[in-house]
């Protein structure tokens, strides 16, 4: 087995994971408006701010990638239950993430083909000359005519990374296609907008049972790899999360959801409660958990507390948490993440 290069060592190290070597060569590299960040960068942890998940690494600025927010980043996700490899590439704004691509390679495929479509669209061609030699030096060839609107720019995505679960999700939406969403559900339990989705459509053709099913496992998964609905085409009030959409929706099913939930009584309870999205209820909920032995449901909680931070005191005391947590379970390069932020 050939040796690792010094700055995939010096990264893996500082990680705590494998890193993909595809990431390497791109350091420090600009992909139309993307910036790959430099090995400097990433030693120093830069961009990483208080409200990030502590399993997600940020390695590229990615600006404009929805129009929710105006600034993103694309990086490493290591999700509590991964769906292959140890790892997904995600995006993320205001610490909330969103699926990316399932490996280093369809990542770096998928700006390339994002970027080419905006420098035509903007008729820069030196940005695409300069795109095309990006292109050339990282081995990616991608189609000679750009996507002409959203579903082929899905399916040109889906043609080089078949396990997109943004692509296939948006697609099972445009279909509404119940059972594809279901599926993509039932293999990706940290994916909590697969089941929000599905809980919607089995709502929809009056199958309660189903979208309480999959209203439970929506808030089982976490809140953390979540968007807004208008990302989805979902019609939705301005300025609401996809959970407090589901949270809404799932008042026709009510009935199912608490006699569904009968293992969950104590998340049945915050969800039930008139702050069901307070990050001080969900310590609280996590404590108890960790106190039952429920590991995966006590990490899931105090992930939680973080992403519905609303202040700095509820996202200094969530970072505490967290990082006595995973000092606890002896996993310390989140311990090592979440101390940093709860001294910011």
């Amino acid at each position: 087995m050939p040796a690792q290069s010094p700055a995939l060592q010096r990264l893996a190290d500082h990680w705590s994971i494998e890193v993909p070597p595809e990431l390497i060569p791109v350091l420090g590299l600009m992909a139309g408006d993307v910036e790959i960040l430099t090995i400097e960068d990433l030693l120093e942890d830069a961009y990483r701010t208080p409200e990030v998940p502590h399993r997600y690494i940020p390695f590229a600025l990615y600006p404009d990638l929805f129009p929710t927010f105006d600034e993103w980043t694309i990086g490493i996700y290591q999700p509590q239950i991964p769906r292959h490899g140890s790892f997904e590439i995600v995006a993320c704004a205001e610490g909330r993430l969103i699926p990316f691509a399932s490996t280093m390679g369809s990542a770096l495929y998928r700006v390339i083909l994002e970027q080419r479509t905006n420098l035509e669209e903007a008729e820069d061609v030196d940005g695409l000359e300069e795109l095309a030699h990006f292109a050339t030096e990282v081995g990616i060839s991608v189609p000679p005519k750009s996507p002409r609107n959203e579903r082929e720019r899905r399916e040109n995505i889906l043609g080089i990374d078949t396990s997109n679960l943004f692509s296939l999700t948006v697609n099972a939406v445009v279909a509404g296609r119940v059972e594809s969403i279901q599926e993509i559900a039932n293999n990706c339990s940290w994916y909590f907008d697969a089941h929000a989705i599905a809980a919607d459509l089995h709502q929809q053709k009056g199958e309660f049972d189903r979208a309480a099913a999959a209203y439970l496992a929506a808030m089982k998964c976490g809140l953390v790899v979540s968007a807004d609905p208008e990302i989805y085409g979902i019609v939705a009030p301005d300025g609401m999360t996809m959970y407090e959409w589901l949270h809404d929706r799932a008042e026709e099913y009510w009935p199912q959801v608490k006699s569904g939930a009968t293992d969950d009584v104590d998340l049945l309870r915050v969800l039930s409660s008139d702050d069901p999205f307070g990050s001080r209820p969900r310590l609280k909920l996590a404590e108890k958990l960790l106190t039952a032995g429920d590991i995966a449901g006590a990490e899931r909680e105090f992930s939680n507390a973080l992403a519905l931070s609303m202040d700095e005191d509820e996202e200094r005391d969530a970072n505490t948490s967290c990082a006595k947590y995973y000092r606890d379970q002896n996993l310390t390069a989140f311990a090592q993440r979440a101390e940093w932020a709860a001294d910011q």
